[in-house]
């Protein structure tokens, strides 16, 4: 220790942090402040709680509970109330988690919400945000509900506002400014981003209208082109229903899959480097007049063909990508029909009675031309965030059961081709995007799938080093925005049965697009170091 530290350890000892945190309040003169940034009725909805070192952690809500005891990171909760619109009856919880002044890393962490879900996202607080020393924000978006349940949206114009951008918008401006007052700070902390679907969608959002926001944005598996994605889910849910497939079916068709595609990358281990390699053939598995079992039915054929096949609109135009050959352990928990159903009767068409069998084109143009609420983020235009210096790193499983994986790589596309024609930018300086083999949607999945990302921790799936930039990929963003360090692979670690505490099955190499991982070992390699991000040009 240095001993130029030593009068800051011994202040920081005599603040009371449970005093300091109890009479924290919202003085005029904040308030007055807050209304300058266009913050209005902004008020603690419960009196500041604190939370000792050693203390047991209980929270629940419609995006996950958590429950953790004797934690390492004591910290303040403030639990506070905004109403984004002052002619509307919309209002917005927000929690602010600050870690006391000893265990603060002096950054901002905001955490994203999932699937049409209203609820403070617990678990990621405390998992990637305050215990490792994060002063973290999450909002409900402007209500409550079940990730499946869009029956807030109804006729609610101002309320899918606050869900498509408003309320993380709002929140991230008063978290920021809390975060400076309860620090005593002269300036505002690096303020980072983290969520997958709901909340990839919400970081993409977020870098497109307001690009001051944030320093870095971690996104994952974006649900951010609901105009397209929703029609798709549909069909790709009535081809399922179409094959009627259980888990007897779908276990033959994965290992089918495996046979025809899983050497294609030089590894025989389950897991599909690129699976827009893999041409899968169903037919293989087509019944024959002397084989009756273990085979499948030509409708199931016909179904998969659909699934496994780009969705075209009648004019011939790619709409949407496939879903991919590899992710078939969660095919049979494809996001269900209810989902894309609440979205075409909620908030296009405000039709509760709407029959999703009779989607046309007309309803699909319709949804396009409203975009309710600005939900879609596919705006190619990062340029300004990325004039502000702020980083985005961007990650998908080739094996997502809910969203075309292929749909990340259009608009990393998408970005490239603005960025060049309109700037002297490349996007490596600003945009990283890595693919993730056999990982499915957010986590689990056949591939390794920890790397410190949304959700992943919590649901037992944490990097092998939670506190290195090689294995965290948060961390990695930290490294990129505050020490000028890109990343161009990530160690990720898959655990076995999913779970950290059965103990390691091995790690892999994610690299950065457009390079991919080739093996230089054995050709059943269970180690990182084993394999190389190369060129998609070199010959292997």
């Amino acid at each position: 220790m240095k001993l130029s530290q030593l009068p800051l350890l011994s202040y920081f000892a005599t603040i009371d942090h449970p005093s300091k945190c109890y009479n924290f309040h919202l003085a005029p003169s904040t308030t007055t402040k807050l209304a300058k940034l266009g913050l209005h009725n902004i008020s603690l909805a419960s009196h500041p709680s604190y939370h000792q070192k050693g203390s047991t952690l209980t929270f629940s809500s419609y995006n996950g509970d958590l429950n953790i005891n004797n934690i390492t990171t004591p910290f303040c909760r403030l639990e506070l109330s905004l109403l984004p619109h002052l002619d509307s009856n919309s209002s917005t919880t927000t929690e602010l988690w600050l870690p006391d002044t000893p265990n603060y890393n002096n950054k901002l962490l905001g955490v994203g919400n999932g699937g049409f879900s209203g609820g403070i996202v617990y678990p990621d607080l405390w998992h990637q945000g305050t215990q490792h020393g994060f002063a973290a924000f999450s909002t409900n978006t402007g209500h409550n509900s079940h990730p499946l349940d869009g029956s807030w949206a109804l006729d609610n114009e101002e309320l899918v506002t606050d869900f498509a951008w408003r309320a993380v918008h709002e929140s991230t401006v008063l978290a920021k400014a809390l975060t400076k007052l309860y620090y005593s700070s002269w300036s505002a902390p690096k303020t980072y981003w983290s969520g997958c679907s709901t909340g990839g969608a919400q970081g993409l959002k977020s870098a497109q209208m307001w690009p001051k926001d944030f320093d870095g944005i971690l996104v994952g598996s974006p649900a951010s082109d609901m105009t397209h994605l929703q029609p798709w889910a549909l069909r790709q849910n009535q081809a399922l229903e179409d094959g009627q497939f259980d888990k007897k079916t779908w276990l033959l068709v994965k290992k089918e899959v495996l046979k025809q595609c899983d050497a294609l990358d030089g590894v025989v281990d389950g897991v599909i480097e690129d699976p827009r390699k893999c041409f899968f053939r169903p037919e293989a598995l087509a019944c024959r007049p002397k084989k009756k079992k273990n085979c499948l039915q030509p409708h199931q054929v016909e179904a998969l063909k659909t699934l496994y096949t780009d969705y075209y609109d009648q004019d011939g135009k790619l709409f949407f990508h496939r879903s991919e050959p590899g992710g078939e352990d969660f095919y049979d928990s494809m996001t269900p029909s209810g989902f894309p159903k609440e979205y075409f009767r909620r908030f296009v068409l405000n039709d509760t009675e709407w029959d999703h069998k009779t989607l046309d084109q007309q309803t699909i143009q319709l949804a396009q031309d409203l975009d309710v609420g600005r939900m879609n983020a596919i705006d190619p235009n990062l340029v300004p965030f990325a004039k502000q210096k702020g980083k985005l790193i961007h990650y998908f499983g080739w094996g997502d059961q809910n969203i075309a994986p292929q749909d990340s790589i259009k608009y990393y596309n998408s970005v490239e081709n603005h960025t060049r024609s309109t700037s002297k930018l490349d996007i490596e300086s600003f945009y990283r995007l890595f693919p993730v083999p056999g990982m499915s949607h957010c986590r689990y999945g056949a591939g390794a799938n920890g790397f410190g990302a949304a959700s992943q921790t919590a649901s037992g799936q944490p990097p092998l080093d939670p506190k290195s930039p090689k294995h965290n990929m948060l961390l990695a963003l930290v490294q990129w925005v505050e020490k000028g360090k890109a990343p161009d692979e990530i160690v990720a670690t898959k655990w076995k049965d999913d779970n950290a505490a059965k103990g390691l099955l091995r790690t892999r190499k994610l690299c950065a697009f457009p390079k991919r991982s080739v093996v230089i070992g054995p050709t059943r390699s269970d180690r990182a170091e084993d394999f190389n991000c190369v060129d998609p040009s070199v010959a292997v």
